[in-house]
């Protein structure tokens, strides 16, 4: 029987993606799509821009669902995952690409803001994390989005640079908590991606990482417990 990154050919993939209607996750949705992956597109606000990508998908003979997440939710989440399942059977990948980015240094910001941020990026990492652990089938794969500017002490992005910090940490130790399950966890690492159409370089960053995105779902299933840095 032929496998592809641990996923059998012959069954049906399914890919969870979150705020999966705009930026890296549209990307990614469409990408994963081309690849064969039933895409459920979990959205926070912008339904119109979900329904968008569904009926793009669709129109490529693929298939989609969009479901309303909060992804620092845990009853919306768990929902998400439950949805997935009823109407694909089962979950194989999930791309957690939610997350906001407020520019600022540390000393400015408020802690309401900075709460509003990590609420997000690093409680809904946890969240989408601990519900893929649980829901996604054998040989799967759980892919964060981070950032290298955690690596780095660009002023503007203390706050945020914080949180992806802590979502490189979980997904170092989700990685050995899954490895029994041949899942396996990774993060995709670019700089902050702010998407504006009105930017030429925009599309060709967004699909770089979509497509290092689609290579950990797919043939990079190898690759465990890695940031794997994306340069624009």
């Amino acid at each position: 029987m032929p496998f592809v990154a641990g996923l059998e050919l012959t069954r049906s993939r399914v890919a969870i993606v979150t705020e999966g209607a705009r930026g890296i996750g549209r990307y990614a949705a469409l990408r994963l799509a081309e690849d064969g992956f039933d895409v459920v597109i979990a959205y926070s606000h912008d339904r119109s821009a979900a329904e968008d990508i569904r009926a793009a998908i669709e129109e490529r003979a693929g298939r989609a669902l969009t479901v309303e997440t909060d992804v620092a939710d845990e009853t919306a989440v768990v929902l998400l995952f439950q949805q997935a399942e009823e109407a694909f059977g089962a979950v194989d990948v999930v791309v957690n690409c939610a997350e906001i980015v407020m520019c600022g240094s540390v000393c400015d910001m408020a802690p309401e803001e900075f709460a509003q941020m990590h609420r997000t990026n690093v409680l809904g990492a946890f969240v989408v994390g601990r519900n893929a652990a649980r829901r996604v089938r054998r040989g799967g794969a759980l892919i964060n989005l981070a950032s290298y500017v955690s690596e780095t002490s660009r002023s503007a992005y203390g706050a945020y640079a914080a949180g992806k910090a802590a979502v490189n940490a979980l997904t170092v130790f989700l990685t050995g908590e899954l490895r029994e399950r041949n899942v396996t966890v990774n993060a995709v690492a670019s700089a902050p991606v702010v998407a504006d159409p009105a930017s030429p370089e925009q599309p060709g960053d967004l699909a770089r990482i979509a497509e290092a995105i689609a290579f950990l779902a797919g043939p990079g299933h190898w690759v465990n417990g890695q940031v794997l840095r994306v340069d624009h």
